[in-house]
C-alpha cells in the first residue's frame, strides 16, 4: 500500500517529505512557484486519508479554499483510489 500511494503522488507531480511508515507530507507547486499546496497523507493497510497543511495562494480563510486545491486533492485522491484497488484481488 506504501509503496502505491507514494508513487501515485509522485506520478502526480507531488513532492513528497517527511517519508515515514504510514504518513507523509506531499506538497505541489505551479506557475514558477506562485501557487503551492500542502498536504498531509496518513495511510495504513486499509484506508488513507489526506489533509490540508497549507497553501501559497489559494485563497484560504479558514473554511474555504480555492476550487483548484480540490480539483488538485480530489485527482491525488481518486487516483490513489484507483491504484490501491489494483493491489487488492
Amino acid at each position: 500500500m506504501q509503496g502505491a500511494i507514494e508513487k501515485t503522488a509522485r506520478d502526480l507531480g507531488w513532492q513528497l517529505s517527511d517519508v515515514k511508515s504510514g504518513s507523509f507530507t506531499g506538497e505541489r507547486t505551479w506557475d514558477a512557484n506562485k501557487h503551492k499546496i500542502v498536504v498531509g497523507v496518513n495511510y495504513d493497510e486499509k484506508s488513507f486519508s489526506i489533509r490540508y497543511k497549507d497553501s501559497t495562494n489559494m485563497s484560504y480563510n479558514g473554511s474555504s479554499i480555492h476550487h483548484t486545491y480540490n480539483d488538485m486533492v480530489s485527482t491525488l485522491q481518486d487516483h490513489i483510489k484507483t491504484n490501491v484497488s489494483k493491489l487488492t484481488p
